[in-house]
């Protein structure tokens, strides 16, 4: 099982998690916990202690002055975003021994945001759009920035072609601005519709 030391936990959590978090901060020091406690717990209402592996004793704990939302307060919580961090770090951890490391650990916040709020069938989908919309951020169309937006719909097949394919072609790109027009797709990434339809009945907008 791929580990990773305290210290160095601490430096990725500082570096990739608190970004999320105004004002907060990574507690000097170690929480200890009950073998097999939970990966991400309460403390209490303005700490939240993590670890990445559920053996683990030693945690992390993140802390600012002002209270964390509790899960009914809100759709994303930072707890749920500490989760994510946890979940999407585990993941990596076996490349981070690897030449391309920097390749992963630069979509690791994009990960983090994806585990947050998306169901974990869009994941892989939701990540490489988020990865094409990093790329079209330096890109021009005609001279002016792109403007796209992408409407995710769920349990609707189809065996037509994927957003990946329609971005290979440069009119890809301007189909959907997510003002007037949208592309819409399903969870697996392929094409169901180009509308102008209101966006209420979509499961995700990028």
């Amino acid at each position: 099982m791929p580990t990773v030391k305290t210290d160095e936990l601490r430096k990725y959590a500082e570096t990739f998690l608190l970004p999320f978090f105004s004002g907060a901060e990574i507690e000097e020091g170690i929480n200890m916990a009950k073998k097999g406690a939970q990966q991400v717990a309460w403390i209490n209402a303005q700490r939240i202690a993590f670890k990445i592996y559920k053996r683990w004793k030693r945690r992390l704990v993140l802390r600012r002055s002002q209270a964390f939302a509790k899960e009914k307060d809100a759709f994303v919580t930072e707890r749920r975003v500490v989760e994510s961090f946890v979940k999407s770090f585990r993941e990596i951890l076996p490349a981070l021994d690897e030449p391309y490391r920097d390749d992963v650990l630069a979509s690791l916040q994009r990960r983090i945001v994806v585990k947050s709020i998306a169901d974990e069938d869009l994941e892989p989908t939701l990540v490489s759009t988020l990865d094409q919309f990093t790329s079209f951020a330096s890109c021009l169309y005609e001279g002016r920035p792109i403007s796209l937006s992408v409407g995710f719909v769920s349990k609707q097949e189809t065996v037509s072609p994927t957003l990946f394919e329609l971005w290979k072609h440069d009119f890809g790109s301007i189909l959907g601005n997510g003002i007037d027009t949208i592309v819409v797709a399903n969870q697996s990434g392929h094409l169901v519709e180009h509308t102008n339809q209101r966006i209420k009945h979509f499961t995700m907008v990028v």
